[in-house]
């Protein structure tokens, strides 16, 4: 019982720490590259100092997160945000390409229809960011509970 309990904060502690690590490293990376403080503003707002900081404290959190969640927890919160950054891509793409959503929804329902499209747009993102998630989940899932490789004497 003892050991367990040794075992999970051990592993809780080790997410928290490398999730800052990763966190904060993250962050003076894109200070450096951007030229300047990404989230300085909200950590100034929460009298935390910098951003690093703020992003240091928040990868911990995740971090421990993740470490006491396990496999699934990991890959779901992968796939969330492998769905977002497709969601994201397909926003960046389909864009100028909206009028056909406005050309079927006039021909379908007539005038007036077009006020819609931006709910229909969301609808759509929505469908595609849940499915890249749960297809990427299901993949790292497979993915992580495969057996190891059996060691050669």
């Amino acid at each position: 019982m003892i050991s367990h309990l040794r075992a999970k904060s051990a592993r809780f502690l080790r997410g928290l720490l490398v999730g800052a690590a990763a966190g904060g490293l993250t962050m003076a990376v894109c200070n450096f590259v951007a030229g300047t403080d990404r989230a300085g503003h909200l950590a100034s707002l929460l009298r935390l100092g910098n951003g690093i900081l703020l992003a240091a404290i928040l990868g911990g959190v995740t971090g421990a997160w993740l470490a006491l969640g396990g496999r699934r927890r990991i890959a779901g919160l992968v796939g969330l945000i492998l769905g977002v950054l497709a969601g994201w891509a397909l926003w960046r793409v389909g864009t100028p390409y909206v009028w056909v959503i406005d050309v079927i929804l006039i021909s379908t329902f007539g005038e007036g229809a077009q006020y819609f499209t931006g709910i229909v747009a969301l609808a759509l993102l929505y469908v595609l960011i849940r499915w890249v998630a749960i297809v990427c989940e299901s993949a790292i899932l497979r993915l992580l509970s495969r057996p190891a490789p059996p060691a050669n004497p």
